[in-house]
């Protein structure tokens, strides 16, 4: 019976993922219409208002490109209208400007059409999204309930005597054919080892968990671990994610457990694996690439500088309802609490940006440390902090994990002295 329930259930599950997708495709759809309206807007601006348009991206071209529709919108109203009354009446005149408004009204609409759209689509989605947790854990509950113990006539004789047996013998009922076929390949138990360390401490650094591996299996081949992942893999219980991190060299990679590789741990170690730390680091840092960021971040200030550090550092609170949300937060040896920001690079929205270092200043009373990806985004963002902050009495200390590879004579490559603009290499 609970077998059948798993898989009435993991059906469930397949026709949730199926419509989640089909909703996010419809929000994407939306998203494009969004967008097709924006350069429509933008061409009608550089038809009819060019000179205004050419003066403008001269002085904020980054601040242009970043305009939602409504602010082109805004813009086309703003130029177009003046330039028609001073010009002379005319037919055609008269026909190109109600052509033109004609334009602006449909695109207005489209525009309104795509919002709702994409409001309507990311409500569902949160609705799947909710309704996909749920039976997610109806799956693990009928899977608890596939897991039995059983007493052996070797137990039964030890109770009838009143012996104990040094362990409880187990005996597990498996869940389908992959997991016999599992068991029987001649890789199983370092794949079930590795299987093991990922639901236990839920790392998800493939370099990490092959330091870990080869001390527990007492080696220093790679090539133990490469049969581990590639069995876990091809069995489906290991889902490889690379993100790009800019470097030269194979990119690293990130490891985490499918739902059948958390069923396969609750079926061996009688427990639920712990999530894995990729959960909370995609919460909140969203794409692949800052979260590997923050990892190996975390991992040069443990190595280098001996420091204790948090992942999941809290939300500090900031007057005005701002909030300033910390990539890590490092305890140094000697007690001093430093919160670490992990950057990639710089954009174009310097509004927001600003906004960020402002927060960081008000919160750490103007300290900011930096750990960036490599030497090029080091500069940049320094740059942008000096750019920002003038005259501010601020300290900045940045390292980044490309110039921590190839020297161990220092930590902090740049830093910027408390009162002073220039900064001290």
């Amino acid at each position: 019976m609970a077998s059948a329930v798993a898989q009435l259930t993991e059906v469930r599950i397949r026709q949730l993922d199926g419509m989640l997708e089909a909703e996010r495709r419809m929000r994407a759809i939306a998203e494009q219409q969004a967008d097709a309206a924006r350069a429509a807007l933008y061409a009608i601006a550089e038809s009819f208002c060019s000179q205004e348009l050419d003066a403008v991206l001269r002085e904020r071209k980054g601040e242009v490109q970043g305009w939602s529709p409504e602010q082109m919108h805004a813009f086309v109203v703003q130029h177009l209208s003046p330039r028609i009354n001073r010009m002379e009446a005319g037919d055609r005149l008269g026909e190109l400007y109600e052509a033109a408004q004609q334009q602006v009204a449909a695109l207005e609409d489209r525009l309104a059409e795509a919002n709702r759209i994409a409001n309507q689509r990311e409500l569902r989605i949160q609705q799947l999204e909710g309704e996909l947790g749920t039976t997610r854990e109806a799956l693990r509950d009928a899977n608890r309930r596939l897991v039995s113990s059983v007493e052996t006539p070797a137990a039964a004789s030890a109770a009838a005597t009143g012996r104990t047996l040094p362990e409880p013998v187990r005996v597990v009922r498996s869940p389908g054919p992959w997991f016999d076929e599992w068991q029987q390949h001649k890789q199983y138990e370092r794949s079930r080892d590795l299987i093991h360390l990922i639901g236990e401490s839920g790392i998800s650094q493939r370099a990490v968990l092959r330091e870990r591996l080869n001390e527990m299996w007492n080696t220093r081949s790679k090539g133990p671990t490469i049969q581990a992942v590639n069995l876990s893999r091809d069995t489906e219980l290991l889902e490889i994610l690379e993100p790009k991190n800019g470097r030269r060299g194979r990119p690293p990679q990130l490891l985490k457990l499918t739902e059948r590789g958390r069923e396969a741990y609750l079926i061996l170690f009688g427990k639920e694996a712990v999530p894995s730390e990729l959960n909370e680091l995609m919460r909140r840092h969203k794409s692949l690439e800052h979260a590997l960021l923050n990892l190996e971040a975390a991992a040069v200030l443990r190595e280098r500088l001996d420091a204790s550090v948090d992942m999941y550092p809290p939300t500090i609170a900031l007057d005005g309802g701002r909030q300033f949300s910390p990539d890590l937060a490092a305890t140094l040896p000697d007690g001093e609490v430093i919160y670490v920001e992990c950057e990639r690079g710089t954009n174009d929205d310097y509004v927001v940006r600003d906004r960020k270092w402002q927060s960081i200043y008000d919160a750490t009373g103007g300290k900011i440390y930096l750990i960036c990806s490599d030497y090029d985004s080091r500069g940049k963002v320094t740059s942008e902090i000096s750019r920002w902050s003038g005259t501010r009495p601020v300290t900045v200390r940045a390292t980044d994990l490309t110039t921590l590879s190839k020297r161990d004579d220092q930590f902090w490559f740049y830093q910027r002295p408390r009162g002073k603009r220039g900064p001290r290499r």
